[in-house]
Order: structure tokens, then C-alpha cells, then sequence
């Protein structure tokens, strides 16, 4: 079976880790899965491992539901993030 590269890449054809969304060096990385024949590539340890404990999770993910002070905490961060990087910008998953 041969294997193909990830789809999830960004506008630069950069690697994006399907768990947080980072940006990921595929040549600079140790961290890859092959799921169902394609291949994802991972910023960190704690990122692959819950992947290769749920792929559908990551790939097919579910809207959240955020409720209560804390999501619309997380909403506003998740705003001035984009005002101050683009949507393409850094994400912090540790």
C-alpha cells in the first residue's frame, strides 16, 4: 500500500498537526502517523499520541460547544490571536 502525503497543509504547503494546528517542519520532524495511508506530521509528543489514540476525532472533529465564562474567554483570545497574527498564525497547544 503505498502512502500519501497529509492533506492538511497550509497556504505555503507547510504540514499543519491535525490535533492543535500548528505549523510543522515535515523535513524537521521525527513526529509522523500513517492513517489509513496518509501521512500527518506532529509539533510535539502529546500531539501525536492523542491522535493515534482517536484519528477521527482530529479528522472529523465535532463543533464544540463552549458555555460559561470560560469559552467566551477562550472566543475573545481566539480573536485577538487572529487580529495580532492572521489567520494563519501561531497556535499554542502546550
Amino acid at each position: 500500500m503505498s502512502t500519501s502525503e497529509t492533506t492538511f497543509k497550509d497556504s505555503k504547503g507547510k504540514a499543519i498537526d491535525p490535533v492543535c494546528g500548528m505549523t510543522v517542519d515535515p523535513e524537521g520532524t521525527e513526529l509522523i502517523s500513517i492513517y489509513r495511508g496518509n501521512k500527518y506530521y506532529f509539533c510535539a509528543q502529546g500531539c501525536l499520541k492523542s491522535f493515534e489514540a482517536d484519528p477521527e476525532k482530529y479528522l472529523h472533529p465535532k463543533p464544540a460547544k463552549k458555555k460559561g465564562w470560560f469559552g467566551r474567554y477562550l472566543d475573545k483570545m481566539a480573536k485577538i490571536n487572529e487580529k495580532e497574527f492572521g489567520k494563519d498564525g501561531p497556535h499554542c497547544c502546550h
